[in-house]
């Protein structure tokens, strides 16, 4: 991740916030509890016995909520959006919470009746009738009708409930349903109108800058957060804008038929979880070797989030394009040994192949971040000069909490750039010698993306060449933690490999957790990060075979990205709604609650 600002990691922090919701029978067993409890205590202090408090609140507030459970997960599915039964039960909780909050409020705070004496059992039930509009009207993709016929329920049970309970009696509860019509409909209009007036706010920043609404992002991000669905990449696509990028590849073929693909594309493999760009590592590796029947490896090309792809179908025009090149490819049986330069903290590792250097670079123990696409082709053009095309990967393999992106007013653009042409000219009077390589998939099975590794695991690729043997690690994750790629080098050192990298592709699809950094050995111990990155490049070096390569750098055109500065832009936005919501949210809330409380009282 890039520039990791103040406010990019304010705007992360708020993911704290998404939680798994607990199991339908958590949920229904507290809603038994809570109704029951409510009722014992509002009965004692009504005077009314324990007893008979359980009864009452059993059929007025804990039957109302267990059967809104069931047919509100089930009418959904008469819209074809299904609310899942898990947050049906967690809303009917909820409720069931809000209608027991009131009756406690009539009865210990204002010691009456709380079922037949006043007005608060109605508008607990009015209430549950406008959080239930404002909960939906946030996480699903429901049209207003829709949320109203879906929040309504509840409230209807909760009237029907009051109206035939057999301990109040058959209108027992001294109000005709013409008051309860208008009572209800005066408190709700009061409700709705802090509501609407709220969403205007909060929407307003996200349409002015974007012209997307922020309850739609929300709504599509919450979607994509715990059901993985592709609506946000619909709600982004408004923001992006079409751009050409550059892809590099190289193709191994051995004497035996194996193939492998290193494939570095200048897209930047986020924003975050599966959306766009954040299944780039996934949809590359997967699309590609069901084609070819090649392992594919990706690297990080030098790209920030600007060039984040917001959509899937951005990532199939990499797929063709890349099927397309790897038709047209000639193949060389010789390569130079490898060559490592540096320039100040900036470290750099080449390959020389037939018309096609190899370069990965690194800061490391330095922090290491994003490298702006105009940084990435300036030193590519110092490595290949007029005469070799350049795949240049950044390894992004030392994180640290803090601005890091190297763009093109960067002060070290210019050490880079001195390192970049020492490498050609220490490259170009290396003498090619024979080919050998060897590479190792290993999936890291029992790795989630909590832990901070990608569905492509490690995958690892030995050169040989020039009589040395190089070592490249690839993790399919977001950068590593600081002092770790030393200490694999060293490792790999020992075991006999001239030289060696450990890269991250970058992507973020492990940043789908909670607060949003999440750089590998974080959660997972160094020493078991250390053996499978030794133990894959050593299995890796036991298939090495003679092999060919092909390469070349090509355009594919018409990619949606985020765009220039969008990403800083929009994550400035999203923290003015934060601020917003936090000032005006309890605000508006605390009025409207009033007024239509108040409203209810003096309408009879």
């Amino acid at each position: 991740m890039s520039q990791k600002t103040h406010a990019d990691i304010k705007a992360m922090k708020a993911t704290q916030y998404l939680k798994e919701l607990p199991s339908t029978r958590f949920s229904l067993a507290g809603t038994v509890l809570v109704s029951l409890a409510a009722g014992a205590a509002a009965g004692w202090t009504s005077g009314l016995g324990v007893w008979w408090g359980i009864k009452a609140s059993a059929w007025i507030v804990m039957l109302p909520a267990l059967l809104s459970a069931f047919f509100s997960s089930q009418a959904s599915r008469l819209a074809s959006k299904r609310l899942r039964t898990k947050r049906s039960a967690y809303l009917a909780f909820f409720s069931s919470l809000i209608i027991s909050a009131f009756l406690l409020l009539g009865s210990v705070i204002l010691h009456q009746d709380p079922w037949t004496g006043t007005n608060v059992i109605l508008y607990g039930f009015v209430f549950v009738l406008a959080f239930r509009v404002f909960v939906l009207r946030v996480t699903h993709p429901y049209n207003i009708f829709q949320i109203m016929g879906l929040s309504s329920i509840h409230f209807c049970l909760g009237i029907l409930a009051l109206y035939t309970s057999p301990l109040l009696g058959v209108m027992a509860w001294n109000m005709p349903a013409l008051t309860i019509l208008v009572k209800s409909v005066v408190s709700l209009l009061v409700i709705f109108g802090g509501m609407v007036f709220f969403f205007a706010l909060i929407n307003a920043p996200m349409k002015r800058n974007f012209g997307v609404t922020s309850t739609s992002l929300i709504m599509s991000f919450i979607e994509h957060w715990f059901d993985k669905t592709d609506l946000l990449e619909k709600n982004l696509k408004p923001l992006s804008e079409k751009t050409d990028t550059l892809v590099s590849v190289l193709h191994f073929k051995t004497r035996s038929g194996r193939e492998a693909v290193l494939l570095t594309p200048i897209l930047h493999p986020g924003p975050f979880g599966f959306v766009g760009g954040g299944k780039l590592t996934k949809h590359l590796t997967e699309r590609i070797e069901k084609r070819t029947g090649a392992t594919v490896i990706i690297g990080h090309g030098t790209a920030t989030h600007d060039l984040n792809p917001v959509d899937t179908e951005s990532l199939d025009k990499v797929v063709r394009e890349t099927l397309q090149r790897l038709k047209k490819l000639e193949y060389s049986a010789k390569a130079t040994g490898p060559v490592r330069v540096k320039e100040g903290d900036y470290n750099l590792l080449g390959i020389k192949f037939d018309g096609m250097i190899l370069g990965i670079s690194t800061f490391s123990p330095k922090p290491t971040e994003d490298i702006d696409t105009s940084v990435g082709l300036a030193l590519a053009s110092n490595i290949g000069g007029n005469a070799h095309k350049v795949m240049y990967i950044d390894a992004h393999n030392c994180y640290k909490t803090g601005k890091y992106a190297i763009f093109s007013g960067s002060s070290k653009v210019f050490m880079m750039l001195k390192g970049a042409k020492k490498l050609r000219e220490k490259i170009l009077r290396k003498r090619p010698g024979k080919l050998r390589v060897g590479w190792h998939v290993d999936p890291l099975e029992g790795y989630t993306l909590k832990d901070g590794v990608g569905p492509t695991g490690l995958r690892a690729i030995v050169i040989e060449s020039g009589g040395k043997k190089t070592a490249l690690i690839v993790f399919d994750a977001n950068n590593m933690k600081k002092g770790l790629r030393e200490k694999i080098l060293s490792r790999l050192k020992e075991e006999g490999f001239d030289e060696a990298e450990v890269m991250t592709t970058d992507s973020h699809c492990v940043n789908n957790v909670q607060g949003g950094e999440n750089p590998l050995g974080e959660r997972i111990p160094e020493e078991e990060i250390i053996e499978k990155s030794v133990n894959a490049a050593l299995k890796a070096a036991e298939n090495l075979e003679e092999a060919v390569v092909g390469g070349d750098v090509f355009r594919v055109r018409g990619v949606n990205v985020f765009g220039p500065q969008k990403a800083p832009q929009l994550t400035a936005t999203i923290n003015s709604v934060i601020a917003i919501a936090k000032v005006a949210g309890p605000v508006i809330l605390t009025l409207s609650l009033a007024v239509s409380l108040l409203a209810i009282i003096l309408l009879g």
